[in-house]
């Protein structure tokens, strides 16, 4: 038996050494009494072993010292992890908190509470509604709510036309794509701090008025601007395509401004980001609109809207800005618009009495 008791020995050293100290030298320990297990037989009660073991009339060598080395091992791994767990909850500890999602930060906005999460060190807003809408007609402020609304995921995006292939630059560029529906009135926020007013930032996002969303690309997260520059970053959804840009003005003098849904979308975000951003550490002096491709148009769109003075100060304009559309007569233009919606209602086999349906 000295064999095994050197081998039981080593695994007592080796666990020794997990627990010690960086930099301390071992203790000096007595001889171990020596472990005679050769002239009795030890017989397990089910009480005290394993379930694979209780059916074993005798603990041979290997079983011994398998069990030896799982029970020292667990032992150690068990008092390391609470001697860290002692350092952590310690006064003073740079991470004496709990861990931060089992409390998720929680803010009052206009009109109600959203509960956001942790990141990291960056609190995250997701989903957040900033107007609600009839289809073809102008945005509404949201209703406000009782209770705590959730905003811990992302809101949908809206409907785009549908893709039967994957694009060729999927690997440079992969998209994401998200539940599609009609209420696509969401933001999105990255915050280092809910206090302070630091500069804000609000994308908008490429696709040409026709597809897109503001999680379609990884690139998109505004997690690492946020941390990066120390700033609040905001992104938002709004109804594109027909849904937000169709001429149904021939139709009645309510839609006469249905052209425009998208891109008054666009103005009830900032308003409610003008109202709202000092609940999660932004400026609301100090906002910057920024966008790339059609985002870089949706940019320039609203250095032209009246209804958005003020409620931006700097401007990001990239690659898309689309300078030339004041060259196309206006007259020409809604003529255009026009008769993209008669050839809808033409395609959809509805005649100019049945326009309702496209409500439905």
């Amino acid at each position: 038996m000295g064999e095994l008791n050197e081998e039981l020995e080593a695994l007592n050293v080796e666990a020794r050494a997990l627990l010690r100290p960086p930099g301390q030298a071992p203790k000096q320990r007595e001889p171990s009494l020596p472990l005679d297990l050769a002239e009795s037989d030890i017989t397990p009660t089910e009480a005290h072993m394993p379930k694979d073991l209780t059916n074993s009339p005798r603990l041979n060598r290997r079983t011994l010292l398998a069990g030896s080395a799982v029970l020292t091992t667990g032992t150690a791994a068990t008092l390391a992890f609470g001697a860290e767990a002692a350092k952590s909850d310690s006064p003073g500890a740079a991470n004496s908190a709990a861990p931060p999602n089992l409390q998720p930060p929680v803010v009052q906005t206009k009109p109600g509470k959203l509960r956001g999460y942790r990141d990291g060190k960056t609190f995250t807003f997701l989903g957040i509604p900033y107007a609600k809408a009839e289809r073809f007609e102008l945005p509404k402020p949201v209703e406000p709510w009782d209770g705590v609304k959730n905003a811990q995921a992302w809101g949908a995006v809206c409907p785009i036309p549908p893709s039967g292939l994957p694009g060729a630059n999927e690997f440079v560029f992969p998209h994401r794509y998200w539940v599609e529906n009609e209420d696509c009135q969401v933001l999105n926020i990255w915050s280092q701090g809910l206090a302070g007013k630091k500069p804000v930032m609000v994308w908008m996002h490429g696709g040409g008025f026709t597809n897109g969303s503001s999680m379609e690309a990884y690139a998109y997260d505004g997690k690492n601007l946020s941390e990066f520059g120390d700033i609040v970053v905001v992104s938002l959804n709004h109804r594109l395509n027909i849904l937000g840009t169709l001429d149904l003005s021939a139709y009645g003098s309510q839609y006469a401004n249905s052209r425009y849904t998208g891109t008054a979308d666009l103005v009830s975000a900032l308003q409610w980001v003008h109202e709202n951003i000092e609940a999660f550490g932004g400026d609301p002096a100090n906002v910057t609109i920024f966008g790339q491709s059609g985002g870089g148009g949706k940019v320039v769109r609203m250095m032209h809207m009246p209804a958005a003075k003020g409620l931006f100060h700097k401007v990001v304009a990239q690659s898309g800005g689309a300078l030339n559309f004041r060259t196309i007569e206006p007259a020409v233009a809604f003529q255009t618009q026009q008769a993209v919606a008669a050839a809808t209602m033409k395609n959809l086999n509805l005649a100019a009495g049945q326009f309702d349906q496209l409500k439905k």
